[in-house]
């Protein structure tokens, strides 16, 4: 199992959070190297943050594959 670090802006978490769905592009190394069993954290970046603290990690155990 492999936990897998992800960077999204702040609005693209209101997505996620929202319709419960997070996707990749199909070109995307990801569909390659994300497996069933890892686990995703979310790295989700305030919009126009400076500095450490306007950052937010939110884990997410995958229950649906692409």
């Amino acid at each position: 199992m492999t936990n897998w670090l992800i960077p999204i802006i702040e609005d693209n978490w209101g997505i996620i959070k929202r319709r419960n769905i997070y996707g990749a592009p199909e070109n995307s190394v990801a569909l390659n190297l994300i497996k069933r069993e890892d686990n995703i954290i979310f790295y989700i970046v305030k919009k126009d943050s400076k500095n450490l603290e306007a950052k937010l990690l939110v884990y997410i155990e995958p229950f649906v594959w692409w």
